[in-house]
């Protein structure tokens, strides 16, 4: 299943002013298959301290555990999304 996560954080806990933060959440989107998570595609917005990213994952559990390192750095909102053309196929059916 495809996930859209989108990751809030503040001046404090943002990676561009903390190296421990940094290193700990690059670590973690390097070791998403130890968690049976593909990251997918990753982007930010750093004038809003946000990030966006899809991933792939077949259980919301391994999705807590892969970002159980991060999970005090962020507010996440995490929401399982579809291919359009997929979806509008299978409406055509």
């Amino acid at each position: 299943m495809i996930f859209h996560i989108t990751a809030t954080h503040n001046y404090e806990t943002c990676p561009a002013h903390n190296e421990e933060v940094r290193q700990t959440f690059a670590k973690t989107l390097m070791g998403s298959e130890e968690k049976q998570v593909k990251v997918i595609s990753t982007y930010v917005n750093a004038p809003a301290h946000t990030f966006y990213i899809i991933i792939e994952a077949d259980a919301i559990g391994n999705i807590y555990q892969w970002l159980d390192p991060i999970i005090t750095d962020n507010h996440y909102d995490i929401e399982p999304v579809a291919d359009m053309m997929a979806a509008l196929n299978n409406t055509n059916q």
